[in-house]
């Protein structure tokens, strides 16, 4: 029997799917900076890019944020998600994986 904590952890990247109209200089103030800070100060990972859509307009549409994670469980998650609604995130917001399965939203 394999005790938990004694399992390798697995990194997993993950996105944000944000239905906001930000800019990339907005979203990365907003999102990337602070969410960086915070999976460096709890050792989970680190953002790895971050993308804004626009219209023909210009006019933002909505934001993606890739991220790592070492250690992924449904405590975690419960933690992401709550640190990005604390951000401001947009009703309508999800998370997926690498493979783009939805994990929560």
């Amino acid at each position: 029997m394999i005790f938990s904590f004694l399992k390798p952890k697995v990194t997993t990247t993950l996105t944000a799917h944000l239905p906001t109209c930000l800019l990339a200089e907005d979203r990365a103030l907003r999102y990337d900076a602070p969410v960086q800070k915070w999976l460096a100060a709890e050792g989970f990972g680190s953002v790895t890019s971050g993308k804004s859509s626009v219209n023909a307009e210009g006019r933002g549409t909505a934001s993606q944020i890739v991220f790592t994670v070492t250690g992924l469980d449904s405590r975690l998650l419960d933690r992401l998600v709550a640190h990005f609604d604390s951000l401001g995130s947009p009703k309508g917001s999800w998370f997926t994986d690498a493979e783009g399965k939805e994990l929560r939203r």
